[in-house]
């Protein structure tokens, strides 16, 4: 995800296009993983043209951008996963991040995070 929560899905799109990705690879990691999207939609999307897209597109960018539904869910409305109320924009970015790296690198993760913390006691 993105440093920052863009406000939009257009403007996470936007973000990640701009990180040398492009609508081409978004829409065939798409139909690879049986999802319809096209470039057109995407360059529509990301330039206002279209608005409020269905759950089966927002899936389907998913799939195209290597993401869980759920951490694009924020980008379409409102929405946050039961039990993350009291949890800040940068620490669902953090939780989402880790629960899309291997077991071997979150255990990585943790030793290192163990180590800075002892750090600050």
């Amino acid at each position: 995800m993105p440093e920052e929560t863009p406000a939009k899905l257009a403007d996470f799109l936007r973000g990640y296009v701009e990180k040398g990705h492009t609508l081409k690879s978004i829409e065939e990691r798409a139909r690879l993983k049986g999802h319809q999207l096209t470039q057109g939609y995407l360059s529509k999307l990301i330039n206002g043209y279209a608005e409020n897209p269905s759950i089966s597109i927002v899936k389907a960018i998913a799939a195209g951008v290597g993401y869980d539904i759920q951490d694009l869910l924020p980008y379409v409305f409102d929405y946050q996963p039961r039990g993350s109320e009291s949890v800040q924009p940068d620490e669902q970015q953090l939780l989402a991040r880790f629960r899309r790296m291997s077991r071997t690198g979150q255990q990585a993760l943790l030793k290192v995070a163990d180590s800075l913390a002892g750090m600050e006691e």
